[in-house]
C-alpha cells in the first residue's frame, strides 16, 4: 500500500512538472491516535526509485504501536520546479535507476492512456 501511494504522488509531481525535497507521512490509527513525520530526500526528485526507500524507514520509525493502521496519508512538501541540475560526476546515476526511472516513463504512458490499474507492481496488489 505504501509504494502504492509513493507511486502516484509521483506520478502527479512529473505531471504538474514538480519536484519534492521533503515528505509527510501520517499514520491515523483505528483508535484515533495519530503519529506524523518528515523525511527530507538527498536532493528533489520525483521518482519513486528515490523517495521510497526514505519513505519506508520513516514508515517503520512511526509505526511502533501495536494497533492497526485505519489511514495513511502522504504529502510532498518544499516543492520546485523539476528543472534537473546534471551532476559532472554523478553518483547516483545507477543503471538501475536509470532503469528505474524509463519503467516509471513507460508505467506513467500506459495508464494515462489505460487507465490506472493497467499495470501493477507485485507489491502494489
Amino acid at each position: 500500500a505504501l509504494y502504492g501511494l509513493v507511486e502516484g504522488l509521483c506520478r502527479q509531481l512529473r505531471r504538474q512538472g514538480c519536484m519534492s525535497e521533503q515528505l509527510r507521512l501520517r499514520l491515523t490509527h483505528t483508535d484515533h491516535e495519530e503519529v506524523s513525520g518528515v523525511c527530507t530526500l538527498r536532493s528533489a526528485t520525483f521518482w519513486e526509485v528515490d523517495m521510497f526507500p526514505a519513505l519506508s524507514a520513516l514508515f517503520h520509525r512511526l509505526f511502533q504501536r501495536r494497533v492497526r493502521i485505519r489511514a495513511v496519508t502522504l504529502k510532498a512538501e518544499r516543492l520546485g520546479t523539476s528543472e534537473e541540475q546534471l551532476s559532472l560526476f554523478d553518483v547516483q546515476a545507477s543503471p538501475f535507476r536509470q532503469r528505474m526511472q524509463q519503467v516509471a516513463r513507460a508505467l506513467d504512458t500506459l495508464r494515462d492512456r489505460f487507465g490506472p490499474s493497467v499495470v501493477r507492481f507485485g507489491r502494489t496488489v
